[in-house]
């Protein structure tokens, strides 16, 4: 073993176990962090929904990989956490320890006292404070630098209206494109199963308009606002409008032998499960 990992376990040795209550709190930090990034992400969906669908006539909207502007805030919250949680088992520094230990004096480390308790034995000198500030103020200004991306990642999408118009909003919530019904070159209609990593499985429809330019927008049924009564019927009508703008030659359809599973997914009723079969109908 060599001489840098004996100091290192011997640092170690020189702090008592950490009590089941300090183990349980540092767990329970990592636990919180990915709530705390399952949280956010559902709270960000949510006011992207209220920005979207507070433009007078939106009917959906998807958004575009703008939204991926609010990860490095995640990111950087959930890494500072690991990085607490990491150093601090490593080094069994105790959050509030144990009463049965004489934690900072021997044969304990000095440094070694709980995180709520006042060291009376170590003190910082100016250049150690002035380090902490100096760490302190970079942690803050790189979290206010990733938290100012956050509203840039509220607006880019992709948005349908009640005229069948399509539009592309940036980032800064400008339009960039728009495209109206003339616009439209092809239609493809498709039902899939969705396989998430870390949420639940569930089925989908969409449509995805292929433009005359080449580029192609996809709403699904999940796009939809849920505001509106009838939800599905709602979404139902608009798809088979759009349909009805498009010759039979201009309309692809794919996994229609998946219609069945689709319909009890969604639980659909039986009107509601006719009107699918004439979305994908060719």
């Amino acid at each position: 073993m060599s001489s840098k990992s004996k100091r290192k376990k011997n640092k170690k040795q020189l702090c008592p176990p950490l009590t089941f209550l300090d183990k349980s709190i540092y767990i329970l930090l990592l636990v919180f962090s990915f709530l705390a990034v399952h949280l956010l992400k559902y709270g960000f969906d949510d006011v992207r929904s209220v920005i979207a669908f507070n433009k007078p006539d939106t009917v959906a909207y998807e958004s575009n990989a703008s939204h991926l502007l609010a990860l490095p805030f995640m990111l950087y919250l959930v890494i500072s956490v690991w990085v607490i949680v990491i150093t601090g088992w490593e080094s069994k520094k105790p959050i509030f320890g144990s009463k049965k230990y004489q934690y900072g004096e021997y044969p304990y480390r000095k440094d070694c006292v709980p995180f709520f308790c006042q060291n009376k034995y170590i003190r910082k000198t100016p250049s150690q404070k002035k380090f902490t500030r100096i760490i302190t103020s970079l942690w803050c200004v790189g979290l206010l630098l990733f938290a100012c991306l956050i509203p840039f990642s509220l607006f880019g999408r992709d948005a349908m209206y009640r005229d069948d118009r399509i539009e592309k909003i940036n980032f800064m919530n400008l339009t960039s494109e728009t495209y109206t019904t003339d616009d439209f070159d092809h239609l493809i209609i498709k039902a899939q199963y969705v396989s998430q990593y870390r949420a639940a499985d569930y089925w989908k429809y969409e449509i995805t308009v292929v433009m005359k330019d080449g580029k192609d927008i996809s709403f699904s049924n999940r796009d939809f606002d849920r505001r509106v009564s009838s939800k599905e019927d709602f979404c139902l009508d608009k798809m088979l409008e759009i349909k009805s703008l498009f010759d039979s030659e201009a309309i692809t359809v794919i996994g229609v032998e998946n219609l069945g599973k689709l319909a009890d997914d969604l639980d659909l009723s039986e009107a509601q499960k006719a009107k699918l079969n004439r979305l994908f109908a060719q």
